[in-house]
């Protein structure tokens, strides 16, 4: 579900427990606003989960910011 609105994006986390993916996570901005398409790319490392966003700020002027996220126990939070 898109709850900041259209578009304004999320990440979803799925694992691999006893034969079947499962959703684990699903992950928004702080800061979610309409057509921000947060998760437009991504790059995982490890524990390291990198999350692109396209647009950022109330009247577009940023038009990339990037997130970073740390995996502790199977739970990605914003580092």
């Amino acid at each position: 579900a898109d709850i900041a609105g259209d578009r304004a994006g999320a990440v979803y986390v799925f694992g691999h427990n006893l034969g079947l993916w499962e959703q684990q996570q699903e992950i928004t901005a702080k800061d979610a606003q309409p057509f921000d398409r947060f998760g437009w790319q991504l790059s995982l490392s490890g524990h390291t989960l990198i999350v692109g966003t396209y647009w950022t700020g109330a009247i577009r002027l940023t038009c990339t910011r990037s997130d970073e996220y740390e995996s502790c126990f199977f739970v990605w939070q914003l580092s």
